[in-house]
């Protein structure tokens, strides 16, 4: 029943649906439809429109949330492999840099060369250990100009050879350095040799 002013009207709707009234019931409106035609044109439709669309539109949020989540996880996992293999190889550089200053540690002969005078020169062994096969060569310089050059000499550590002279000429100065050979390396080193006086 509805108020209209001071008169009380019936609702048709509600006489259709009132069988002792003597209507015909129609079964559709016995399941809803009387809701979805009586709310026809109603206001109150529309705050359910509304939650309906927040709802979809929250549920898309959570979904794409899901699915940033699952990349960051994919992300994360790989950052781990990285950080893995990257913690592996300084494991590996430190081995390698220990071994490298063992090897260092190890004595060696080291040579260098000391002016006597004229052109007459020394080669000295500053290394901390027995070099032995040492020979001294003067590569691309004439044979003719150098005299006593060590060959398959032994020398202590701080112990020096006899002296030697490598001799420039006009046409042909004085090398600026000096092959020195022995057992315990495996290249020839190149020495310097000092200027003269």
């Amino acid at each position: 029943m509805k108020l209209q002013g001071h008169v009380r009207l019936r609702d048709p709707l509600a006489v259709a649906m009132d069988p002792a009234a003597g209507a015909v019931v129609d079964p559709r409106l016995q399941f809803g439809l009387r809701h979805t035609l009586y709310m026809e044109g109603q206001w109150g439709d529309v705050p359910g429109w509304v939650a309906i669309a927040i709802s979809i539109a929250a549920g898309l949020r959570a979904w794409w949330a899901g699915k940033r989540a699952r990349e960051a996880m994919a992300g994360t996992a790989s950052l781990e492999v990285s950080l893995q293999r990257i913690a592996d190889i300084m494991q590996e550089s430190q081995t390698l840099s220990a071994h490298a200053e063992a090897l260092a540690a190890l004595p060696r002969p080291a040579f260098t060369v000391e002016f006597v005078s004229g052109h007459s020169y020394r080669l000295r062994n500053v290394g901390d250990a027995l070099a032995t096969g040492v020979t001294l060569k003067v590569p691309d310089f004439p044979a003719g100009l150098t005299r006593a050059l060590p060959d398959d000499a032994e020398l202590p550590p701080l112990a020096s050879t006899g002296s030697f002279v490598i001799q420039g000429a006009w046409g042909k100065p004085a090398p600026g350095d000096v092959t020195v050979e022995c057992d315990q390396f495996a290249e020839p080193a190149r020495v310097p040799l000092p200027p003269r006086g």
